[in-house]
C-alpha cells in the first residue's frame, strides 16, 4: 500500500490558539490547561522513551497558585495516586522478575540463574550454551510474519457503507506510515520471550507539521502498572505508565515548573540486566496516569494526569470552565473512555492481563541440555587433556617433560611405571547421550517445533507433498496463536478508527491504490464518522455513533499456502469450474468448499453465468428473427430429415456440431449464418436492403 501523503489543512476555528495564549501554544481544540500550567505541545505517545515536549509557564503564572490548587487534581489526589500505583507495583513485582530473567534466557546469559538453582559454588570453566530454545522461537516468529495481517472495515448501516469502504483503504495507509510491519515484528518477539506484548494508539500532534496523526508504538510492559487480579485493561480503576528520563531532558522539556522538585526516586519500573554501561544516578521517573470517571451525564470518560515526584506536569481535568478546556474535561483526553493500550497474551493466566511465553516452557529442558552438554565437554577436556602421576624423587625433569618442543628429557636412574604413570579418564555411560536427546525431543514436543516443519523428515518422506502435508499438520500450534493475535489487531485499529472519529477535523488527503491498481488521491475527515445528534422525534434528540465491525485476513500468506492455493485454481480450471455454460453446477460445488477467497469467485462465475444466459437469449432472439425474414424454418444439424414439403424453399444448416464447440443448436446457427450459400440468409439480405 503507498505511503499516504498528507495535506496540511487550515485548522478550523476550534483548533486556533485560545485569546491571550502564549506564542506557540497548543490549540484549543486539542488542549487548554490553566496558565499555571505548562501545556505540552504533543499529545501522549508513550513508548520505550515517551517524546514530551513542552512550553514553559506563562509569566506570572506563580500568582495563580491558589486557583490552581482547587483543580480537581491537586496535592490530594496526587497522594492517593502514589499510593496505588505502588500497591500495582508490588503486585507485578512476580511477573517483573519473570520477564527480566526471560531477558537473559533471550541473550543465552542464563548460567547465572543455572548456577543459582543447582547451588554451584563456583563458576565452571565450559559453560555451552546451546539454541534449542532460540530456534524454536525463530521459527514461531517466521509463521507470525508469513501470516501478517490485513484488515477490512465493515458497516453495521446502510448509511456507513462509503464510510466503511474509505476506511479499509485509510487504515492501512495510516499503518504503514507508523511503520506498522517493524512493530509487528519487534512486538511478536517480545510476545514470544515473555508472553506479553502491549501496544499503544495514541495522538501525536506534532506529526504532520502541527496538523497531528495516529501515532503506534510498542510499550514495554515493565513501564506499564494496572489493577491487580483482573484480565483485561479495560477493566482497571487506573493505567500507569512510567518513563525513565534524565533530570536535564526533564528540565529543558517542563522548564521551571520542575525546578525544586523532591521526591519519586521510590518509583522505578524494573530494568533488564545491559550490557552497555548506564548513566545512574541523575535519572527521574515521570508517570502518566490514565484513570476513567464518568460526567453528570453518565458517560465514563479518560482522563491522563503526568507528574514527576510531587510536580504535576499536566492534568486533563485542570482546565478551564469555557470553551476547549470545557470541552476537554467532558468528553476526557480521550473521548472513547478507553485506555489507549492493547494487551495480547501469549499463554493467559488465570488472574492476569499477562501470559506466560515460550522460554518459560522450554527453560527447563534447556538448561538440563546445557548442564549435561557441559558434563560432556567437561569428560571429553579431561580425556584430550594428558595427566600423569609422577613419584616424589623420580627424578624426572618435569620442566622438560612438559615442554614438547624438546625431543630429550633428562632423567636420574631407572624409570618405570611404578614412578610415572598416565591419568586414565573413562568415558561417559552410553545413557548420558541418551536422556540428552531425550531432553531435545521433550523441548521439541513441548513448542511444538518438530524437524517436520523447518522442512526436514525422517523413516524415509522425501516426497515434496507429503512433506508440505505435515507442516501444515504441525503448524496448527502457530496458527492458533497468530489468529489469538488477530484479535488484539481488531481491538488496535479500532482504537485508530476513535482517534479518526476525534482528531480528523481537518480533511487529510491520502494517495491509495485504486481498485483498478492506479493510484488514486482521496480526502478524508471525521465529518460523518463523529457523534451527531439525530432528531428521533417529539421533540427529542439522539446521538447517532456509526459503528464498524473489522474483517482480518492474512496479507502475507506462507509459501505453501500459495503453492496449495495455485494447485486449487489449476484444479477448477482443469473441472471446468470457470466455464460460464456450468456456472449452476460450479456454484453448487463451491457451496461445498471453504478456501481464501471463495466468496470472490461465487460472485465473479455468478456475474458470468448471468452474461452467458442473456447472450443465449440474445442468440436466440436473433435466430427467430432470421426464420421470420427468411419465411422458413431453419433446422439444426442433427434433429431429424426435412420433410419433403419444406425442402424445396428451405436450407438445412450444415452439420458442424463438434467442430466449433459443445451446444449443437448455437453452433448450428453460426454456421448458419457464416454460409453464403444459403438462400434463405439471401433471401433475408435482400428484403431487408442491406447490400
Amino acid at each position: 500500500m503507498p505511503r499516504a501523503r498528507k495535506q496540511p489543512a487550515q485548522l478550523p476555528e476550534e483548533h486556533l490558539p485560545l485569546p491571550g495564549a502564549p506564542e506557540g501554544a497548543m490549540p484549543a481544540g486539542q488542549m487548554a490547561v490553566p496558565v499555571a500550567e505548562v501545556t505540552p505541545k504533543s499529545w501522549d505517545t508513550p513508548r520505550n522513551d515517551p517524546p514530551w515536549n513542552t512550553q514553559r509557564a506563562a509569566p506570572g503564572s506563580e500568582a495563580k497558585a491558589p486557583e490552581a490548587a482547587r483543580q480537581p487534581i491537586g496535592p490530594e489526589e496526587l497522594s492517593k495516586a502514589r499510593e496505588k500505583l505502588h500497591r500495582y507495583m508490588a503486585a507485578k513485582a512476580t511477573t517483573d522478575a519473570r520477564i527480566a530473567d526471560d531477558e537473559d534466557w533471550w541473550r543465552l546469559r542464563h548460567w547465572g540463574q543455572i548456577r543459582e538453582k543447582f547451588g554451584d559454588k563456583q563458576e565452571e570453566l565450559l559453560t555451552p550454551k546451546s539454541a534449542w530454545m532460540l530456534n524454536s522461537i525463530m521459527n514461531k516468529h517466521a509463521d507470525a510474519m508469513d501470516n501478517f495481517p490485513t484488515v477490512s472495515v465493515l458497516p453495521r448501516a446502510e448509511d456507513d457503507v462509503e464510510d466503511a469502504r474509505t476506511l479499509s483503504q485509510v487504515l492501512p495507509v495510516i499503518l504503514e506510515e507508523n511503520r506498522f510491519e517493524d512493530v509487528y515484528d519487534k512486538s511478536w518477539w517480545t510476545k514470544l520471550k515473555t508472553g506479553t506484548r502491549v501496544l499503544g494508539v495514541f495522538w501525536d500532534a506534532k506529526k504532520e507539521n502541527g496538523v497531528g496523526d495516529v501515532s503506534i508504538a510498542e510499550v514495554d510492559v515493565l513501564n506499564l502498572f494496572w489493577e491487580p487480579g483482573i484480565r483485561n485493561i479495560q477493566n482497571s480503576d487506573a493505567v500507569f505508565c512510567l518513563q525513565r528520563m534524565t533530570k536535564e531532558r526533564l528540565e529543558e522539556e517542563w522548564g521551571d515548573l520542575v525546578q525544586g522538585y523532591s521526591g519519586g526516586e521510590d518509583i522505578k519500573p524494573v530494568e533488564y540486566r545491559r550490557d552497555d554501561p548506564q548513566e545512574k544516578g541523575d535519572e527521574v521517573t515521570v508517570v502518566d496516569w490514565y484513570y476513567k470517571k464518568r460526567t453528570p451525564s453518565g458517560k465514563l470518560v479518560l482522563h491522563l494526569v503526568k507528574w514527576v515526584g510531587d510536580k504535576i506536569l499536566f492534568a486533563s481535568e485542570n482546565t478551564n470552565s469555557t470553551g476547549a478546556g470545557a470541552k476537554a474535561a467532558a468528553n476526557g483526553w480521550y473521548e472513547d473512555g478507553n485506555y489507549p493500550f492493547v494487551v495480547d497474551a501469549l499463554y493467559p493466566i488465570a488472574d492476569s492481563i499477562c501470559g506466560f511465553g515460550e522460554i518459560d516452557i522450554m527453560r527447563d529442558p534447556q538448561m538440563y541440555i546445557d548442564r549435561m552438554d557441559a558434563i560432556i565437554l567437561r569428560n571429553a577436556h579431561m580425556a584430550g587433556s594428558k595427566r600423569w602421576f609422577s613419584q616424589v624423587g623420580a627424578g624426572i625433569n618435569e620442566k622438560e617433560y612438559l615442554d614438547w618442543e624438546k625431543p630429550i628429557v633428562h632423567v636420574q636412574g631407572s624409570l618405570d611405571e611404578s614412578q610415572l604413570r598416565e591419568i586414565t579418564v573413562s568415558g561417559l555411560d552410553a545413557s548420558v547421550y541418551t536422556v540428552r536427546q531425550n531432553k531435545i525431543d521433550e523441548l521439541k514436543e513441548t513448542s511444538g517445533n518438530r524437524d517436520f516443519s523447518q522442512g526436514s523428515t525422517s523413516s524415509g518422506i522425501t516426497a515434496a507433498s507429503a512433506i508440505a502435508a505435515l507442516q501444515e499438520a504441525g503448524s496448527k500450534l502457530s496458527r492458533d496463536m497468530i489468529k489469538a493475535s488477530y484479535r488484539s489487531y481488531v481491538e488496535m485499529c479500532n482504537l485508530v478508527i476513535e482517534r479518526i472519529r476525534q482528531f480528523y477535523d481537518t480533511p487529510r488527503t491520502f494517495r491509495i491504490t485504486g481498485e483498478t491498481g492506479q493510484e488514486e488521491f482521496i480526502d478524508y475527515s471525521n465529518a460523518r464518522i463523529a457523534p451527531q445528534e439525530t432528531d428521533i422525534g417529539f421533540g427529542m434528540t439522539a446521538a447517532r455513533r456509526p459503528i464498524f465491525d473489522m474483517k482480518v485476513k492474512s496479507e502475507k500468506a506462507s509459501p505453501f499456502s500459495r503453492i496449495s492455493q495455485n494447485e486449487l485454481a489449476k484444479e477448477l480450471f482443469s473441472g471446468g469450474v470457470f466455464n460460464p455454460e456450468m456456472a449452476d453446477q460450479s456454484l453448487m460445488l463451491l457451496d461445498m468448499m471453504d478456501f481464501e477467497g471463495i466468496d470472490q469467485l461465487k460472485k465473479k462465475i455468478a456475474e458470468r453465468g448471468t452474461i452467458f444466459g442473456q447472450m443465449q437469449q440474445m442468440i436466440m432472439a436473433l435466430q427467430q428473427q432470421v426464420l421470420a425474414l427468411s419465411g422458413g424454418m431453419v433446422t439444426p444439424a442433427g434433429a431429424g430429415p426435412v420433410p419433403e414439403a419444406q425442402q424445396a424453399g428451405q436450407a438445412q444448416i450444415p452439420d458442424i456440431a463438434g467442430k466449433r464447440g459443445t451446444d449443437p443448436t448455437r453452433d448450428a446457427f453460426q454456421g448458419y449464418a457464416t454460409t453464403g450459400a444459403n438462400t434463405a440468409a439471401e433471401r433475408a439480405r435482400n428484403t431487408t436492403g442491406v447490400r
